[in-house]
């Protein structure tokens, strides 16, 4: 069952009624797959993609259209054939993955696209930042699972206290809680480090990395050494951690 994020809906169907290409920002499990499926299970000529290169997106694109084609045809080619498909929509998933010729490819199909992504895009495209389950989703949520009150109650407590809200938060509790845990096992049991690495972007380790850099001038005019080398010290290391994780 998929909760309609009432708010979001709004902004996501007024992009698409006047054809505005956006990015939807959000951390890993918090929902942007499910929400781009269900766009296009009611919308007209919009079709889910999953990031791949050129080729195989105008492939899977012409799938999803039920449009003939053969694969041996050049991507020139089957780009003309999905330039004819009227208000077309592309939903892409995991969009910061993509290529540049892909990038290029989907800009020239004359299509509105709607990407997901879990940093922001370097281009000019509008960006919507899906957060975790409000207190009313959250509820409308666990109530589709039919759980017990006293089960109900704890998920709920813990997800409040300890967890994002995400749906990837809410069902990895709800497992846990299923096997008859007591909360100090399921809080030892989750992973909240892969979830509070996300909470800060990628491209936040840069930013904050030549804060340091351009702060170690100032402590080096004040002979302060020790400070200026910790902090280059602190900015390389916040360097490379962004190149693991890019």
């Amino acid at each position: 069952m998929y909760i309609i994020r009432k708010e979001l809906m709004e902004k996501l169907l007024y992009k698409l009624k006047f054809k505005i290409n956006t990015v939807i920002v959000g951390t890993k499990g918090v929902g942007k797959t499910d929400l781009l499926k269900y766009l296009e299970s009611f919308t007209p000529n919009a079709y889910y993609i999953s990031s791949a290169g050129p080729k195989q997106i105008l492939i899977q694109i012409l799938k999803k259209a039920n449009i003939v084609f053969k694969s041996s045809e050049l991507a020139d080619d089957l780009k003309n054939k999905i330039k004819k498909i009227k208000n077309l929509i592309v939903l892409i998933d995991d969009a910061d993955r993509l290529s540049k010729p892909a990038k290029r490819i989907l800009e020239d199909l004359n299509a509105t696209l709607i990407l997901s992504s879990r940093v922001e895009l370097k281009n000019n495209f509008e960006s919507i930042t899906l957060p975790g389950f409000n207190n009313e989703e959250l509820k409308q949520y666990l109530d589709s699972k039919f759980l017990e009150k006293k089960l109900y109650n704890k998920v709920y407590n813990f997800i409040k206290h300890y967890s994002d809200s995400s749906p990837y938060s809410v069902n990895k509790t709800l497992e846990l809680y299923s096997k008859n845990l007591k909360t100090e096992q399921v809080f030892s049991l989750f992973n909240f480090s892969s979830k509070k690495v996300e909470a800060l972007t990628v491209a936040s380790f840069i930013s904050i990395g030549y804060l340091l850099m351009s702060l170690r001038y100032f402590f080096y005019s004040q002979k302060d050494f020790l400070t200026g080398y910790a902090l280059s010290t602190t900015a390389y290391l916040l360097f490379f951690i962004f190149r693991r994780r890019k």
